[in-house]
């Protein structure tokens, strides 16, 4: 029942917003009573009381999209940080290995070199010797 009193109600505000702005059917413009506008009136102040709500809500929104959105930014800034550093690790693994085959062909080199000198050394015992 209230919802069917609110329909008609809606549709005579309908009705009274028309013959405010020049619209109507009958020969004579209609008589509104003054109650009705004054009703019309309060409607519309608290449709735009409403506006006006909604307003503040999607501009505090907006501003917190922008916070989001400059989040997301400095987030992507981070992962080039990232990136970046991921690409460091990555070159000093690679020269980590390079380092480690240095020291292995140097302590091949040593190992030949010890081998040569203890040569030398036994032949030169030997010259010595005979």
């Amino acid at each position: 029942m209230l919802s069917f009193y609110e329909v008609h109600v809606h549709e005579l505000r309908d009705l009274i917003k028309d013959i405010q702005n020049g619209k109507w059917a009958t020969l004579e413009k209609p008589y509104i009573p003054p109650s009705f506008l004054k009703y019309i009136y309060t409607e519309d102040e608290s449709e735009i009381s409403q506006i006006k709500k909604r307003l503040e809500y999607l501009t505090n929104d907006e501003s917190e999209i922008r916070q989001i959105k400059k989040s997301v930014d400095d987030l992507t800034s981070d992962n080039s940080e990232i990136s970046q550093i991921k690409k460091r690790v990555d070159g000093l693994t690679s020269d980590k290995t390079e380092i480690s085959q240095i020291n292995k062909r140097f302590e091949d080199l040593t190992n030949l070199f010890d081998n040569f000198k203890d040569e030398v050394i036994s032949k030169l015992n030997e010259l010595k010797s005979s």
